[in-house]
């Protein structure tokens, strides 16, 4: 055993044992590592023993494990990357915030780099670099700037109806054009007042309305017609808004042709475009507009004779206007009739229900309707149709083609008393200022000021007012009503006052003047109020005495009597005390004789009791 142990102790000695450098210079201290022994020391690292199979790290590769082998090699058991005081093993992918990373073995170390970004949305979610969403009318996409992801608008525009207008662009909502305006990097809309917006160019022809065909730029529109002869079975929806002549026998069709100009309109006109959507025109000079496909529908007119020989005048669409009608039709099916399309508001005008369609295609700011007409040709169903054609039905020897009708709305609002007001314009009526708002198709009435009518003269909301009538008095005000979402103007009224002079006295005030006090009382059956005298003082002099109270004046007693009759007071000052002044303030009673140096008197009363005197009995002149 003691061999053993020896044996061991020997080992850690010639392992511990220092190494001289290689300059042998003696003065050379000993390099001798620290550490442990426990009980070999067979791996060594930085300065630092470590035992068979221990393990360890290093403290500047914290993610990085060492053991120590059998044979005193270091072997490396795990590696990683740093990140957040986390480690990741090699090779690890880990997202953050939209970024994706990646653990990264290097020659010396390992480390982690970004592997792929992203922009993190509103919704929490992540998009790639080049990915785009919409939000609203904002279509945002995940853009790099230099090290900086962000979320960055490339498209913008107005919101209409649920639909989103570009900046730049221009609709209406049948009174009022707008344009969709960048004011400060925010798309707004604005209203443009007094102008009128151009047709689509080109050259293309619509079916003439009632009201006529468009204006919009001199010398662009043309007109011209086409007489046909059916076999006298022709029939019509109702209404039919179309300019020109529809019998049973025949159809005097007439058109609005659209070509160019070479001078440009002085007045601004705001162009409109033939947007996507799903309707049809009719064709001119040989090509339709971009984004249509043509097609063509030809008419069995009816043989010809005398008495029906078919015409046609001014300038046409394309089409063969020969022994039979044809049509050449320019249709597109790229949207839906649901998305509104903006063409000019001014007048009138038709357009054709596209194959397959069972509603008009919708046109901002105007009204439509569906209507037709069903030609009856010859025997044996010899109408022919091809390519691109509007709605039609072939049955029996007639031909039905449904076209839609549009009219522009009401530029105004009616408020209930049947009065009109134009689009963005107020009007007084009845003391109220009403102005008409247009906004997205839509109109409405907004309250501006309002006010109460009264005796010729209007009262605006808040004022307050006193009408007297006699004896009574109404304390007025003019209040806003609301009922059921409408707002109107009332005239408020208090229960009937009193009258005061200048002042209208509330039910139950007293007041006091000339010793009478009365109070403001309501006749609830006359409703009307007036001031009734609830009490009395006697007057005297210049105050008023109270009910049967007494008080001397000039050596004599007097009392206020006062009694009800018929509801009114009436009142008497009555001497109670009789006496004699001398004059000199001194009082004597009734029958008391009075002596001066010059004379004798009594204080006398007369018989009625009226008059109290001193009657000299006796001297002369005296003073008194």
């Amino acid at each position: 055993m003691f061999k053993i142990l020896w044996s061991i102790f020997v080992t850690c000695i010639l392992l511990e044992t220092p190494v001289l450098s290689q300059n042998k210079d003696l003065s050379t201290k000993w390099r001798v590592p620290t550490g442990h022994c426990d009980p070999i020391c067979s791996c060594q690292m930085d300065g630092l023993y470590y035992s068979e199979g221990e393990t360890w790290r290093r403290k500047n590769e914290p993610c990085t494990t060492y053991r120590c082998e059998t044979d005193g090699t270091i072997a490396t058991t795990g590696k990683g990357c740093l990140y957040k005081n986390e480690c990741k093993q090699v090779n690890s992918t880990w997202t953050e915030a939209c970024n994706t990373f990646t653990c990264i073995e290097g020659n010396a170390v390992s480390f982690y780099k970004l592997t792929e970004a992203g922009c993190s949305t509103a919704k929490a979610d992540c998009l790639r670099v080049g990915d785009q969403i919409e939000d609203g009318c904002n279509i945002l996409e995940c853009q790099m700037n230099e090290t900086t992801l962000s979320l960055n608008i490339i498209k913008t525009g107005c919101s209409v109806e649920d639909a989103c207008i570009d900046i730049g662009s221009y609709w209406h909502d049948g009174c009022t054009i707008f344009t969709c305006d960048n004011v400060n990097n925010t798309p707004v809309s604005r209203v443009l007042l007094d102008e009128v917006m151009q047709w689509p160019e080109g050259n293309y022809a619509l079916l003439k309305p009632e009201a006529g065909c468009p204006n919009d730029v001199p010398g662009q529109w043309t007109e011209g017609s086409r007489l046909h002869f059916s076999t006298g079975r022709n029939y019509f929806s109702n209404p039919l808004t179309l300019h020109g002549n529809y019998s049973p026998d025949f159809m005097h069709h007439e058109f609005c042709i659209h070509g160019t100009v070479s001078s440009k309109p002085s007045t601004l006109k705001y162009k409109t475009y033939w947007e996507p959507g799903s309707y049809c025109i009719l064709r001119r000079k040989g090509n339709c507009p971009r984004g249509f496909s043509d097609g063509y529908l030809m008419f069995d007119d009816k043989e010809r004779n005398n008495s029906t020989v078919s015409t046609t005048s001014g300038d046409l669409p394309d089409g063969d206007y020969g022994p039979d009608t044809g049509l050449y039709f320019c249709c597109r099916k790229d949207g839906s009739v649901h998305t509104p399309l903006v063409l000019p508001k001014e007048e009138n005008f038709v357009l054709f229900m596209n194959k397959g369609e069972t509603a008009c295609q919708n046109v901002r700011g105007m009204d439509h309707s569906i209507q037709s007409f069903t030609f009856n040709g010859e025997s044996g169903d010899k109408h022919q149709h091809r390519g691109q054609v509007p709605s039609i039905r072939i049955a029996n020897n007639d031909l039905t083609l449904q076209f839609c009708h549009y009219s522009h709305k009401g530029c105004g609002c009616t408020d209930e008393s049947g009065a009109f007001i134009a689009a963005h314009s107020q009007k007084e009526i009845n003391c109220t200022t009403k102005k008409c708002v247009s906004e997205k198709g839509k109109t409405s009435l907004e309250i501006v000021t309002g006010g109460c009518s009264t005796n010729g003269t209007c009262k605006m909301e808040g004022t307050t007012w006193t009408e007297f009538l006699g004896d009574t008095c109404i304390k007025k005000a003019c209040i806003r009503v609301i009922d059921n979402g409408t707002i109107d103007f009332e005239i408020d009224e208090s229960p009937p006052g009193c009258t005061d002079g200048e002042i209208c006295q509330d039910v139950g005030t007293e007041i006091y003047r000339e010793c009478f006090t009365s109070q403001c009382t309501l006749d609830t059956s006359a409703n009307i109020s007036m001031f009734k005298v609830i009490k009395a003082d006697c007057p005297w002099l210049e105050t008023c005495k109270a009910s049967n109270s007494t008080w001397e004046h000039n050596c004599m007693m007097y009392q206020c009597d006062m009694s009800l009759v018929s509801g009114q007071y009436k009142w008497n000052v009555q001497p109670v005390g009789y006496g004699c002044s001398d004059g000199k303030g001194n009082c004597y009673e009734v029958g008391q004789n009075v002596s001066g140096p010059c004379f004798e008197a009594v204080c006398t009363l007369n018989e009625n009791k009226t008059v109290v005197f001193l009657d000299v009995q006796k001297g002369g002149n005296h003073d008194y």
